[in-house]
């Protein structure tokens, strides 16, 4: 089965209900469906499991959609429209948004981000970047969660605000390490 014949979809939203069987018909060629446990690092910092319905689906329309998304998002990234640490930001978290696999989305995201940082800028951004994000965990999930706020509409300032003071702690705190060691 290759990438236009099978697409995962995760409930989260009701992750404790089951499925009704009419909603299911709906989609033709389901050919897998089993329920299980998952770790969810976002809620308040803390992982906890939660259940989650996995199944596969034959809808080669959907992937279709999700292809232009993707290019979407590549045109995104390449366009010249805003400052590129702003639009590392903003397509960090869509592309969190819009990958369709929850589990290790997040490090192909940040590698991602920490790429086009040292592309774009230098490495030194990148590394400091990548490892404030480790120290600063909790704060870099819940930045993801008030945007999905329902109260919130999507709006983004304050996830790039979040993220850009997360890279400046990191600048800081390499500055500082240098003047002590030099």
């Amino acid at each position: 089965m290759d990438k236009y014949q099978s697409l995962r979809i995760w409930s989260y939203q009701h992750p404790n209900e089951a499925l009704e069987n009419e909603y299911l018909a709906r989609f033709r060629g389901v050919t897998t469906l089993k329920t299980g446990l998952y770790l969810n690092p976002i809620k308040h910092g803390q992982r906890t499991l939660q259940t989650y319905e996995l199944f596969l689906v034959l809808l080669p329309k959907i992937l279709k959609i999700q292809d232009e998304i993707w290019l979407n998002w590549i045109r995104f990234i390449n366009a010249k429209s805003l400052p590129e640490l702003m639009k590392a930001f903003i397509a960090h978290y869509y592309f969190e948004y819009i990958h369709p696999f929850k589990d290790g989305n997040g490090r192909l995201g940040r590698y991602l981000t920490c790429v086009y940082l040292g592309h774009e800028l230098d490495p030194l951004t990148a590394i400091t970047f990548s490892n404030e994000v480790d120290h600063e965990r909790p704060k870099y999930y819940k930045a993801f969660v008030e945007v999905e706020e329902p109260k919130n509409h999507g709006e983004i300032t304050f996830f790039v605000r979040d993220k850009m003071q997360i890279l400046l702690q990191g600048q800081q705190k390499m500055l500082t390490e240098l003047e002590e060691k030099w």
